[in-house]
């Protein structure tokens, strides 16, 4: 593939760097460099061509070290910090679901957006279709395109989408129904244990109000998670999801 994308890069002017890692301090060392030049403006589009352990981390076969997926995602939430929420990562692995497996809401996210198989894929699909990708993403600057064009076996990861699937989530299991009763009922205990002289309706109506989802429950993780980046996406659209 390397062959086949090197030439596409060099006809668009885009700078293209192969790494051949050789040891996990390698690559660590790789991520941090990169974050420093993202700071400076050098924005990087990570590709990995590499085989990911389920859920171990990421193979570095040289060495045979294991890269684990949460370490992975600090070193990427470090460069997509420099990058102010842009970076796109692609993997060309089975290691898509691993490497969101672990998203912390109340961090910024490791990425813009990911793409990478949910299982693995041949060889001769990547091998046909990779410097494709590539080809249309760089001619007609839309990733989307170029993904549905080219890499539809792929499953795309969006920060933003990730931010509302975790609350739809989390909103249906700790806000409604028997998950949201006893998450009131374990909020009341919590409190009646630092002040038992409370109101018990005035407290439950207190804890009751609190776990409302509400856009300042959007805007509080949108700011860390999204990292200020305007989302289009607003409560109702989450609630939605909850129904």
């Amino acid at each position: 593939m390397i062959e086949d994308v090197a030439p596409i890069t060099r006809r668009f002017g885009v700078n293209f760097d192969q790494y051949f890692i050789e040891s996990a301090d390698h690559l660590e060392a790789i991520l941090i460099q990169m974050s420093v030049d993202a700071k400076r403006g050098k924005y990087p589009l990570i590709h990995f061509d590499a085989h990911g352990s389920g859920e171990a981390g990421l193979d570095i076969s040289s060495s045979m070290e294991t890269f684990d997926w949460p370490k992975l995602a600090s070193y990427l939430r470090q460069i997509n910090i420099s990058t102010r929420n842009n970076l796109c990562v692609i993997g060309t692995s089975c290691f898509g679901l691993q490497a969101v497996s672990n998203i912390d809401l109340n961090l910024p996210t490791p990425f813009f957006i990911l793409l990478a198989p949910e299982k693995e894929v041949k060889t001769g699909y990547l091998e046909d279709n990779v410097a494709r990708f590539y080809g249309e993403l760089f001619t007609e600057l839309d990733i989307d395109m170029a993904y549905h064009n080219n890499l539809a076996e792929f499953k795309v990861f969006h920060c933003e989408e990730l931010l509302v699937s975790a609350l739809a989530r989390y909103i249906s299991r700790k806000c409604k129904g028997k998950g949201g009763r006893d998450r009131r009922e374990q909020l009341l205990t919590e409190l009646l244990r630092r002040n038992n002289n409370i109101n018990l309706r005035e407290a439950r109506i207190m804890i009751k109000n609190g776990l409302k989802p509400t856009p300042e429950l959007l805007d509080k993780y949108a700011a860390t998670f999204l990292m200020g980046r305007i989302s289009n996406v607003k409560i109702e659209d989450i609630l939605g999801l909850t129904e």
